[in-house]
């Protein structure tokens, strides 16, 4: 598969465009897969901006992106469509002197 081919399978699956990046801009909480010189790399960024421990280099593309695809179809599968990238919405209720 080449990053063509993985972009229409994303879209096809739903993917949101917001989980990865390939070969684009860097930011939190987002799968990275770009290529580098004559190999790809793939990692992680957390919500600080650390690229995490989950680095992987490939010497091909079609390497790469079935990686790349199968980690988000994972993460899809296992959290969602809202992605372990969201978070989820909580109500507070303030409650006033003698409010129960």
């Amino acid at each position: 598969m080449n990053v063509q081919e993985l972009l229409k399978k994303l879209e096809q699956n739903k993917i949101p465009s917001s989980w990865y990046s390939i070969n684009g801009d860097l930011y939190s909480d987002i799968y990275v897969l770009r290529r580098v010189y004559d190999h790809w790399e793939f990692f992680y960024i957390d919500e600080r901006g650390n690229q995490d421990n989950d680095y992987r280099r490939f010497d091909n593309e079609s390497e790469a992106c079935n990686y790349l695809y199968d980690k988000l179809i994972f993460e899809k599968e296992h959290w969602g469509n809202r992605g372990r990238f969201s978070v989820p919405k909580i109500t507070v209720k303030v409650l006033g002197y003698g409010d129960k």
